[in-house]
């Protein structure tokens, strides 16, 4: 269809091109046109009009699945007749203690303020938190019966700016739930209703009333399941006591279980009225919830702070590697602690998009994790990180169990501190849990069922768009570009991937061959432990920087202030934990890099002083090799001697094989006004430049990294480091021969490898200087000479010299380095160590 319809528009656009610039054009030309256009347009309207049939018969299908669906669930709960109101007798049953009766601030958000034992509910307003729903459940739950309680908004706050579109809206739902539903999206075993009027259950709205509520007015929520009566399994709302509709029936798979009263407000105060005397008295008589029969109740303890004897609340403090299972550990200690709460960056995030307030997150972002994720608000107070703040200054005085992910900070001693200091002992009992080692069962079991859930989910999604007439176009489309590209492969005598592109064009969210059958693991997928997520738990650059400081509590007898100490996995003592963790740094340390390490100043110093010892090198070699220069040396050289013999030592010509390269005195002169390194060509100061370069690396880093475990680095980082403190590549293909055994041979005599650990190690101290290796360099070349001499030419060497280097002197010469040093380059060095401008020549 878009092929036909770009092979129109083309047309189009060509023919009113020609009518433009050309008015007299052919006329049998322009019939000839009009009647390919026509033939084009009756093609378009025919494969349109076959695709809209196929989307709105797919779109009707799914519109009576939906109908027959929600048939089946009204039959389900099927009220007997009508409710009319009708008088509740006189109940003579034990009534249910008053006290046990009243919302919890412990099965409630974070955000909820209680006020007078939880009559009155707000919600912290303070910067982003403004933007949070916040939800509380009563610790009532009804089992039967009819009762009802009532909720009335006495205030909403205004936003700061009334003119943003952005400011919270004002938001109250009410109703009924079971007791393990959300509190944000109330889940699908709910029913409520909003301040419009909409009956919702979970997100979906699958009803309305006659008439929304405002500030001032008194809500209440009726629940009838009262065996024999009318309109038994049904949900009622009361506006001032006048009926805001019918009944709703009460969806199948809340029957039979504990219904609680739930509110779910945002930026408002409300009061909640659970009885005994009502706010608004009803057209016919009912009780409250606390006026009601002992037997229809179930009364909940929620959380740790209300129940033990010291009445404190829990912070659960999870201690685990990054990347190895974390997050599948938070999620079984939360299901593990029914009502506890999350404050994490991806906890905040997740509750910001059940607020209806769903972030941007950065595309393709490297440093986007689940523990530091990356996502854009456009919002002050939520992009700045103050709603954490803001959330842990109010758990400070309004205790609440809690539960604190971080897989990086919790690693870390000085973080695991500052986070208790936000928990007072006084209000919490703060609990840390390592899992370190080998997982056990219970978690290996619980990955299992999370995958298995996972894969169910799918599964779903897959039969969802099946139903989907658009994304059955979408579809049809990908599947035409998979046939194109599987053509053009074969086309150009390739072979062609048809799984990855399938995933790539995203085919598998549509088809699989299980979709009829039941959903169950492969023998892989139930060997996993650590499942592999969208996104990686914690993004490996932080933590290369933190994992050498990694710890665990109680390692040296100390609890860090932690009132007790858990060890869950195989390592399951303080000291096995300890050592466990000890061996897991050390292999990471053989095979991580260092990414955030800075050249010190023992580093900057000696390269600055290398480069001034250079450029006076080649400054030499100039001079000695131009007659007129090294004619007005000599001269000089006269001026300062004293005494006839200094006269005529200046004039003996000395044989440069015969110099003693070790025991020449002076470099610079060997007595004749030659330098030792007359001789020198590219390839040798190439020689002398590269190995100055490691030996200055090798120590450096040492010394800098100032950790006795990782001494040095292995051959696979060799050329990161060397970017990293020379800001330049290091390419071994320039020096003729890309193995690095080679590379290796060159630099015999600065560098080695420790056999044991396979670390780079310099074989030179720290205090080598460069005239040494400039002596080494010289001995080498004339060794290399002779067995050149001798008829052997693989002892030449031969280095590349890359245009790259070019710069603002000209072309690299003798004096040049395949890296940048000279040759006319102005390299990095001259600015960052100080000096003379790097690679000027004193010749073109």
């Amino acid at each position: 269809v878009l092929s036909l319809i770009d092979t129109h528009t083309h047309l189009t656009h060509s023919s009113n091109q020609c009518t433009q610039q050309i008015p007299m054009a052919d006329t049998n030309e322009d019939v000839l046109m009009e009647e390919q256009e026509q033939e084009q347009s009756k093609e378009e309207e025919k494969v349109e009009e076959g695709e809209d049939l196929k989307m709105e018969d797919a779109e009707e299908k799914v519109k009576e699945e939906e109908a027959e669906a929600e048939a089946e669930t009204a039959e389900a709960a099927e009220p007997e007749g009508k409710d009319e109101n009708w008088e509740a007798p006189q109940d003579t049953r034990a009534k249910v203690d008053p006290a046990s009766v009243f919302v919890s601030s412990q099965d409630a958000t974070m955000n909820v303020m209680s006020l007078t034992d939880g009559k009155l509910l707000t919600s912290l307003s303070d910067g982003g938190a403004r933007y949070l729903l916040a939800g509380a459940r009563a610790t009532a739950g009804m089992k039967g019966g009819r009762y009802y309680f009532e909720v009335r908004i006495l205030e909403t706050l205004r936003p700061s700016n009334p003119n943003n579109a952005s400011s919270p809206k004002p938001l109250l739902r009410l109703g009924f739930s079971t007791s393990g539903s959300s509190l944000l999206t109330n889940g699908q075993e709910s029913l409520t209703v909003d301040t419009e009027g909409s009956i919702r259950r979970g997100e979906a709205q699958v009803g309305a009333l006659s008439c929304g509520f405002k500030k001032g007015d008194v809500v209440a929520a009726v629940l009838n399941l009262a065996d024999g009566t009318p309109g038994k399994n049904t949900l009622s709302f009361f506006c001032n006591g006048q009926r805001m509709g019918p009944p709703h029936a009460l969806p199948g798979d809340m029957l039979g279980k504990a219904l609680f009263p739930t509110v779910t407000f945002k930026v408002m105060t409300i009061q909640v009225n659970l009885g005994p005397t009502p706010l608004k008295k009803l057209p016919f008589n009912c009780s409250l919830l606390a006026e009601a029969a002992e037997e229809d109740l179930e009364i909940r303890k929620v959380g740790a702070a209300m129940s033990g004897s010291d009445k404190k609340a829990q912070l659960i403090v999870p201690i685990g590697l990054p990347n190895r299972g974390y997050f599948d550990l938070v999620d079984q200690l939360k299901k593990a602690n029914p009502g506890i709460h999350e404050v994490s960056e991806s906890g905040s995030l997740e509750w910001l998009a059940k607020s209806g307030l769903r972030g941007r997150r950065r595309t393709n972002d490297p440093l986007d994790s689940i523990d530091a994720p990356r996502v854009e608000h456009n919002i002050a107070g939520l992009d700045d990180g103050s709603l954490r703040s803001v959330l842990l200054a109010h758990l400070t005085g309004c205790p609440r169990d809690v539960i604190m992910p971080a897989a990086v900070g919790n690693m870390l001693r000085e973080q695991r501190e500052a986070t208790l200091r936000h928990f007072p002992s006084s209000s919490y009992k703060r609990i840390a849990v390592i899992a370190l080692g080998d997982p056990n069962d219970d978690f290996k079991t619980f990955v299992q069922a999370q995958a298995l859930e996972d894969k169910k989910a799918q599964k779903e999604q897959r039969k969802r768009n099946k139903q989907d007439g658009r994304l059955q176009y979408d579809l049809r489309r990908k599947q035409a570009e998979l046939g194109r590209r599987r053509k053009d492969a074969l086309a150009r005598g390739e072979e062609f991937d048809e799984v990855g592109a399938a995933l790539e064009l995203g085919i598998a969210d549509f088809e699989s061959d299980d979709d009829d059958g039941p959903v169950t693991l492969t023998e892989k997928e139930m060997a996993t432990v650590f499942r592999k997520r969208e996104l990686p738990e914690a993004n490996e650059k932080t933590v290369n920087k933190a994992f050498a400081k990694f710890s665990v509590p109680g390692a040296d007898g100390n609890l860090e202030g932690f009132d007790e100490v858990k060890f869950i996995w195989s390592a399951s003592s303080a000291e096995a934990s300890a050592e466990w963790l000890r061996n897991w740094i050390l292999q990471k340390k053989m095979s991580e890099r260092a990414e955030d390490l800075v050249a010190g100043e023992w580093f900057k110093t000696q390269m600055k002083q290398f480069q001034e010892f250079f450029i006076n090198s080649k400054r030499r070699q100039n001079e000695a090799k131009d007659p007129q220069k090294l004619k007005a040396y000599l001269a000089k050289k006269k001026e300062s001697a004293e005494g006839e013999a200094a006269e005529a030592e200046a004039k003996i010509e000395i044989d440069l094989d015969d110099v003693d390269v070790h025991g020449v005195e002076d470099v610079m002169d060997i007595g004749d006004g030659r330098p030792l390194f007359i001789e020198f060509a590219y390839e040798d100061w190439t020689l002398l430049t590269t190995g100055f370069e490691l030996h200055a690396l090798l120590h450096g880093f040492k010394k800098d990294l100032n950790d006795p475990d990782r001494r040095s680095f292995k051959e696979a980082d060799l050329q990161f480091y060397y970017n990293l403190y020379h800001k330049k590549p290091l390419n071994f293909k320039v020096f003729g021969n890309e193995e690095f055994s080679y590379f290796l041979e060159l630099f015999k005599d600065v560098v080695t490898v420790e056999a044991e650990t396979g670390f780079l190690l310099p074989l030179q101290s720290d205090q080598f200087a460069p005239e040494k290796l400039l002596r080494i360099v010289e001995d080498n070349r004339r060794e290399r000479q002779s067995t050149i001499d001798a008829g052997d030419e693989t002892a030449r060497l031969t280095f590349t010299r890359p245009s790259s280097i070019e710069g603002k002197g000209g072309k690299g010469g003798d004096d040049g380095h395949e890296h940048g040093q000279g040759g006319g380059r102005r390299e990095k060095w001259g600015d960052k160590w100080g000096g003379d401008k790097w690679g000027d020549r004193d010749d073109k």
